[in-house]
């Protein structure tokens, strides 16, 4: 069973991302379109249930692949990008004049974006949801797909990989509209750690979709993967113009 993590088409870059409700551009558009159909094509890829972010940019990109595969979509809001506060959709050229040097790798582990998380909450909040959702994956029995951001991808390799995580060293980049699959047996071995014993809402959430029957790779890089190598399936949006912007979710994650 693989979970394929897909990073949504691209967005408006004038502007910070994180929980801003900024849609996809039409180059955002044409990209989610290509993915799908390389998503259609994966001659191993069984996608029987979509997951996504709510975030408009990543709710759209996963809608467009659930008509190509005609798979329904959910969404949960605990996948989204970092909560950044009051950054969140402000134009650049603002965001740079009135918190001048306030990036996402620039926030030491504990610090709080202005009305937002800090990396620690982050961390914890993605690695949570992304335990549940293994867990769901496995008992399905059937592959999945996350449509995402740069940064909860980031997060997520690094559970994967057993790397210990920083938002100021960040290791792992994607470009819009192109994903990667992990294997759901082998990816979320030290997720216990983090995950309470009671079932999470998004368990909760997940489950209750069960019940209702609803769910609201070519050029090829090689990434570690708990001690094994796996690959990284590229789609075909654009690469990241560096690998600051490519994970940092106060930009474009």
């Amino acid at each position: 069973m693989k979970i394929y993590l897909i990073r949504h088409g691209a967005e408006d870059g004038s502007v910070r991302g994180g929980w801003s409700k900024t849609p996809l551009t039409e180059e955002g558009r044409a990209q989610s379109l290509t993915a799908a159909e390389r998503l259609a094509k994966e001659p191993d890829a069984d996608i029987a249930r979509i997951f996504s972010s709510d975030l408009l940019r990543a709710a759209q990109t996963a809608r467009i692949i659930s008509d190509r595969l005609s798979v329904p979509v959910a969404y949960l809001p605990q996948f989204r990008e970092v909560n950044n506060g009051v950054l969140a959709g402000m134009a650049n050229e603002r965001a740079d004049k009135e918190y001048p040097g306030l990036y996402w790798r620039t926030l030491a582990f504990d610090e709080h974006y202005p009305g937002g998380e800090s990396p620690h909450e982050f961390y914890d909040r993605i690695s949570a949801a992304w335990g549940d959702l293994v867990t769901s994956v496995r008992g399905s029995g059937k592959d999945a797909a996350l449509v995402t951001h740069g940064g909860v991808i980031n997060v997520i390799m690094h559970i994967v990989d057993g790397m210990p995580y920083s938002n100021q060293t960040p290791s792992f980049c994607i470009g819009n509209a192109e994903y990667t699959a992990v294997e759901a047996h082998s990816c979320c071995f030290n997720c216990r750690n983090t995950i309470s014993s009671k079932q999470s809402r998004v368990s909760q959430h997940i489950s209750a979709l069960d019940r209702r029957g609803d769910y609201g790779a070519s050029g090829a890089r090689v990434f570690p993967r708990g001690g094994e190598r796996g690959k990284i399936h590229k789609g075909s949006g654009a690469a990241p113009r560096d690998s600051a912007h490519a994970v940092a979710p106060d930009s474009r994650a």
